[in-house]
């Protein structure tokens, strides 16, 4: 990318420009060096003219790195604008999905009343995104209510089991997370050994364990 650069930094249009800063930013990202991704990432806002799709995913990228250096309020107003670009576009499912990185990163900022806002306009689009993206709602449910009581909590836990028990977005770990701090131990353990072998056994699922 280095070559592209050094002609776009002079040369082109601002839509090329834009373009290049964008996937200069990502491989940045791929190495590791958020803040050279961020700054490749504001020059490509600055170029692009008149391309939701690109606009999109740039400020997508941008929450990522917000939200990966723990900035959740920026994150959460950037995935805001990346969804709003989103939509002009017709992508619903993605406006949905930027949507509910929003409602997380509320949550994080413990600003829960906003992340209900927000999880209850995604359920109104339910007939119109993807398995993948409803099975996020359902995970972004079960935050907000943990946030109120463990009971409510498991309430939406059941609800998720029933929605999404036998499919492969399904988070067993959030789910024996749940039980455990319910103290249902062994429903805790059999939530936990289905945890999908072709998963990582990360950290989570050490501590759990």
């Amino acid at each position: 990318i280095a070559p592209a650069l050094d002609y776009y930094s002079s040369r082109g249009t601002g839509q090329e420009k834009a373009e290049t800063y964008y996937y200069a930013a990502r491989v940045e990202e791929n190495a590791g060096n958020y803040e050279e991704s961020l700054f490749l990432l504001r020059k490509a806002e600055q170029n692009f003219r008149d391309d939701n799709g690109l606009a999109a995913l740039i400020y997508s990228s941008k929450a990522r790195l917000y939200y990966n250096t723990l900035l959740f309020d920026a994150a959460g107003r950037n995935y805001r604008t990346a969804a709003e670009y989103y939509l002009q576009t017709g992508e619903t499912d993605r406006y949905a999905s930027n949507r509910l990185k929003e409602a997380d990163c509320a949550i994080k900022s413990d600003d829960i009343q906003s992340a209900e806002k927000i999880a209850e306009e995604v359920w109104e689009l339910r007939n119109d995104i993807s398995s993948k993206t409803l099975n996020k709602y359902f995970q972004i449910m079960i935050f907000i209510a943990e946030e109120c009581s463990i009971g409510k909590a498991l309430s939406h836990v059941s609800r998720y089991i029933d929605q999404f028990g036998s499919s492969p977005y399904m988070d067993w770990l959030l789910v024996s997370r749940i039980y455990l701090e319910a103290d249902e131990i062994q429903a805790a353990e059999a939530a936990l050994e289905r945890h999908p072998d072709n998963y990582p056994l990360n950290a989570p699922y050490y501590y759990q364990k």
